[in-house]
């Protein structure tokens, strides 16, 4: 599923109602190729529009490399306006550095 700040994909996504939605063994990524260079995955996702998801446990990826676990994740998940949030790495190649990522961070 695409929503405003990415792509969405989930084993089972179901829904409470219009506002709440569950997603088991989801990942999320706003890389937009069909092998992402980077996502989160997560046993068991909780989206509510408009506000933010939950995610337990979460694994960053690179080049489908498991990066860095947490036991959770709370992320803002709001289109429009000014708001905190991740801010999505970047990967890269040259022949100085070699394969790196870049722009990691939380606002």
């Amino acid at each position: 599923s695409k929503a405003d700040d990415g792509y969405y994909t989930g084993n089972e996504i179901r829904n409470s109602d219009k506002k709440i939605y569950y997603i088991d063994n989801s990942s999320y990524t706003t890389c937009d190729l069909e092998t992402p260079h980077f996502h989160f995955e997560s046993t068991k996702m909780k989206i509510i529009n408009q506000d933010k998801v939950i995610a337990r446990p979460i694994v960053l990826y690179i080049s489908r490399i498991p990066i860095i676990g947490l036991p959770f994740g709370i992320f803002p998940h709001k289109s429009g306006g000014r708001h905190s949030g991740w801010i999505m790495p970047g990967y890269g190649e040259n022949s100085v550095r070699g394969q790196y990522i870049n722009n990691l961070g939380y606002f």
